[in-house]
């Protein structure tokens, strides 16, 4: 089948409490980065967000990588930040015009090649042909675990990784769909926050965040970690336009600071500066309190690939 080259919806994996076994499953590296797809089409490469933003000239060095693949390609996978010590690190993206982060492109699935749809493919066949395609171009391969589930969460745990993704060997290419035959679980805490208001301070204190049920934006707590002041000026000029005077948490204010300070009463939202909740950031925490809000939370940075609207609390 010919297909023209073009943005292909990413396809999403569910996120589950438990992974399925069996021979007919594989097991990949949750990647913590940004999800891509690149389209090369002759000598012109555009890199695109999932949600279909053109990001190419923010990630100069991943187009040309790929601008050194022969053909014209569609190609779904990851954008990554490697530290000096070789570490993946989520935080890093944000600060990879320092110098001392490197980029990189971790490819898991060939979408199209030469014209041709390969969605329909199952998908190791889909991924040895991608194999052959990005040898020596310096794309990085998401290779299958060849180990047993418990061995492959037991190796993410020892590297400090995100998590394990199960994927079914003979699965069709799904654009937009999640779940069905992809899964992913997360072995430590941490998922994305909308960013509904700031604690005052000089610019801010720190970040009020939530997620949504339904149309209703929920408290979730405060982050301050990981905040330096150079990201604190960076967000402050991100959220300044959305400053409002409608708070937009359905669920405040709380009756009760709680053990750590991490609720927001009446008095303490006297302090607060609303925003419109259309930024949305990863936070990494420790765990939920019974009150249902976050402890010992740390910002790691922002989510531009990611709709506030499909913001949830993740199981």
């Amino acid at each position: 089948m010919r297909t023209s080259l073009g943005f292909i919806e990413p396809m999403q994996p569910e996120l589950v409490g438990r992974l399925p076994e069996g021979q007919e499953w594989q097991y990949e590296v949750k990647w913590d980065g940004y999800r891509a797809i690149a389209v090369k089409n002759g000598d012109k490469v555009t890199l695109y967000s999932r949600r279909r933003n053109d990001i190419t000239n923010r990630y100069g060095a991943v187009a040309r990588a790929v601008k050194k693949l022969p053909g014209s390609s569609v190609i779904d996978g990851e954008i990554v930040a490697v530290d000096s010590k070789g570490r993946v690190s989520f935080q890093g993206l944000q600060n990879s015009a320092s110098g001392e982060i490197q980029l990189a492109f971790v490819a898991f699935d060939l979408l199209s090649f030469d014209g041709k749809a390969l969605l329909a493919m199952p998908l190791i066949e889909r991924q040895k042909i991608l194999k052959r395609l990005i040898r020596g171009s310096g794309i990085q391969l998401s290779e299958p675990l060849d180990v047993s589930l418990s061995y492959a969460l037991e190796a993410i745990v020892q590297f400090g990784m995100e998590g394990v993704v199960a994927k079914l060997k003979n699965s069709k290419y799904s654009p937009g769909a999640r779940g069905r035959s992809w899964f992913k679980f997360r072995v430590g805490k941490g998922q994305e926050f909308v960013i509904g208001g700031m604690k005052e301070g000089n610019p801010f204190e720190s970040l009020l965040v939530g997620y949504y049920e339904g149309n209703k934006l929920h408290y979730a707590g405060k982050v301050k970690a990981g905040l330096r002041p150079v990201i604190r000026r960076m967000l402050y000029q991100e959220l300044e336009p959305l400053i409002t005077d409608k708070c937009p948490f359905v669920n405040l204010p709380q009756g009760s600071p709680g053990r750590w300070g991490e609720g927001l009463t009446k008095e303490k939202m006297k302090e607060c500066v609303w925003v419109r909740p259309k930024t949305v950031a990863q936070v990494n925490f420790v765990e939920w309190t019974d009150h249902g809000n976050l402890r010992h939370s740390k910002f790691l940075g922002l989510r531009d690939d990611k709709r506030a609207r499909d913001v949830v609390r993740e199981a």
